[in-house]
């Protein structure tokens, strides 16, 4: 079963640079997205994380902090042990997301 999962990171650097650990690590590109403020309205910023599949009661808390100039790093992954799911929380634990 495929979920997606997302953490938010103090800004947009050191979400890319997580999104690019992960697909070293298997997950692919089109599972990774990362969504940024850059100077969207609020109800883009909504729309654009719906889109990336975050659930919708976490897109008002998330939009706020992205209008604050933090990013969010939305994966879809499986469940499956050792798979990414896992993967995405070990990388995210050793590069200190700002929330689960």
């Amino acid at each position: 079963m495929t979920t997606a999962k997302t953490r938010l990171y103090a800004d947009a650097e050191s979400a890319c640079g997580i999104a690019s650990l992960l697909r070293k690590k298997g997950i692919r590109p089109g599972a990774v997205t990362v969504v940024t403020a850059d100077g969207c309205k609020r109800v883009a910023l909504d729309q654009a994380l719906k889109a990336a599949g975050v659930h919708i009661r976490a897109v008002v808390g998330s939009a706020e902090r992205l209008a604050g100039g933090a990013a969010a790093l939305v994966a879809k992954v499986s469940h499956k042990p050792l798979g990414a799911a896992q993967v995405l929380r070990i990388i995210s634990a050793r590069c200190g997301c700002c929330c689960a």
